[in-house]
This record gives C-alpha cells, sequence and structure tokens, in this order.
C-alpha cells in the first residue's frame, strides 16, 4: 500500500461500455425475476502509471419463490489486466455474503470467481413500517486472484451465513453471523444494500 509520502499522480483515458437487464421485482428480497450485467473497459493510463488496462466484469441473479419460501442464485466474475504491479481496478471479496466471515474487502486481486445460493422466508406480510421480515441463509463459493493465470477451483473458499433481515424505507436491514472454511468467523449489522451491481 501506498503511504503518505508515496502519492503518485496518474491519467486515466479509455472506453466503457455497460449493459444491465433487470427484471427483479425488488431491489431487497425479491421475491421473482432475474438481472444481468456486464462491463468492459479499455483504456491506457499516463504519468506515473503508465501502460495500457482491460477490465471485463459480468453478474447476475435469478430469484424464484415457492410459496413462503425464496431460492436466490447469483454468480459473478471479474477479470483485470494491467500493465505493472498497479493496485488499481483491483477486484474484492470479504464480508456478509461475499464470503462471510472476512472482513469487508480483506481478499483482492486482479481476477475474481463468486457464486452464492441464498434462501429466505418472509415471516410476516403485513409489518409496520417494513415490506416484510425475512429469515435466511447462504451457502457462497470463491476467490480473487493475482492474475487469470491462478484462476483454480481448487483454492476456491467456501463460506455461509445465517440471518434475519427487513425491508424498511430506509433499505434492508441485516443482522447475521457468518463463517467459511478457513476457520474465520463474523457477526454483522448492516443497514443498506450488501452489494451493488
Amino acid at each position: 500500500f501506498l503511504g503518505p509520502a508515496d502519492s503518485i499522480t496518474f491519467t486515466e483515458s479509455g472506453l466503457r461500455a455497460r449493459v444491465v437487464v433487470d427484471q427483479l421485482d425488488f431491489a431487497s428480497f425479491p421475491l421473482t425475476g432475474y438481472r444481468i450485467e456486464g462491463e468492459a473497459w479499455a483504456g491506457r493510463r499516463g504519468a506515473d502509471l503508465g501502460g495500457s488496462f482491460r477490465r471485463l466484469e459480468a453478474q447476475g441473479s435469478w430469484v424464484r419463490s415457492f410459496g413462503a419460501h425464496t431460492l436466490n442464485l447469483h454468480a459473478r466474475t471479474a477479470l483485470a489486466e494491467q500493465a505493472g504491479e498497479s493496485r488499481l481496478g483491483r477486484y474484492a471479496l470479504g464480508g456478509f455474503h461475499q464470503l462471510s466471515g472476512y472482513q469487508i474487502d480483506q481478499l483482492d486481486g486482479n481476477a475474481m470467481l463468486f457464486l452464492r445460493a441464498g434462501w429466505y422466508r418472509r415471516l410476516t406480510r403485513t409489518p409496520m413500517l417494513t415490506r416484510g421480515f425475512f429469515v435466511g441463509a447462504t451457502l457462497e463459493a470463491g476467490n480473487v486472484w493475482q492474475r487469470r493465470e491462478d484462476i483454480s477451483l481448487n483454492n476456491s473458499i467456501i463460506a455461509g451465513s445465517i440471518f434475519v433481515g427487513a425491508d424498511t424505507p430506509l433499505g434492508p436491514v441485516y443482522l447475521g453471523y457468518g463463517r467459511n472454511d478457513t476457520g474465520v468467523g463474523s457477526a454483522y449489522l448492516t443497514l443498506g444494500p450488501l452489494f451493488s451491481f
């Protein structure tokens, strides 16, 4: 990491293309639908960070309800190719529902692969000031790597979580606990979206 005395100056120019198809019925705790997003960047950096860069990102979610039970499947992959040892544009995992148990963005690298299967059940249909209370769990798998050549399912991390949550006017609220197969566990209290698309 760069310290205060190690500041750098750079310019970045390039092209960015993005496509989003969103058919989810709710942004938080959706009950049905799907969402797909793809993004591509290409350009060059100047000054202290010379060289070209490319980034490719894709993610998608599919949601289906069976009575009061909802299955939410999510997949995400990303790849950054850039000159030198730049840490710009890298990808991170860690935090609740993003390899639970780790701290937020504890793992970072230039390549990412992440899968999550989530289940939740609505506890009540008419709570005051909320759309509903939910109880649920997730099973998560993935990792980040420094180079595309390092990607391997053999060193993927497995994690999971249990939680209760509510969809409120201020955003989703979660109280949960997560743990991963490295033996790291964490308790979480969050207000607002857990991840952005």
